[in-house]
């Protein structure tokens, strides 16, 4: 965003097995990505509301590779920082977020396939086992 006005957006769809973590961590792995290709060495803030992304994504003992991979480009991007702000409060942006978040969960295209989290695997596995 630059002087109020939205110059990039980015959304998929996922798996209904995948977790609201996974996306959050997907979205900022995206909107990071995208911040490192910006040649300016200007500081720029990337703010989201989902806590957990946020500090996984500043932990250095993180074990998730996803949360490691966004830690260690933000060291090596130290002009970009991640700011957690409060979920439903008016920030500019904020409803354009969950627009896009609704219409790729809602759409017919092809689900990003990503790894399934453990705790889904975990409850597959458990009902494999009570029905066996």
């Amino acid at each position: 965003m630059e002087d109020g006005v939205i110059t990039h957006s980015w959304s998929t769809k996922l798996r209904d097995e995948n977790t609201v973590f996974q996306a959050e961590l997907l979205a900022l792995k995206e909107t990071i990505q995208y911040a490192t290709y910006i040649t300016s060495h200007q500081p720029i803030k990337i703010l989201t509301v989902n806590k957990a992304s946020t500090q996984a994504s500043t932990n250095p003992k993180i074990h998730n590779a996803t949360a490691r991979k966004l830690f260690e480009t933000l060291l090596e991007h130290p002009q970009i920082e991640l700011q957690w702000i409060k979920p439903h409060a008016v920030y500019l942006g904020n409803e354009t977020t969950d627009q896009l978040a609704k219409e790729a969960a809602e759409s017919d295209m092809t689900p990003l396939i990503m790894k399934l989290p453990k705790c889904h695997l975990k409850t597959v596995l458990r009902a494999m086992m009570i029905n066996a």
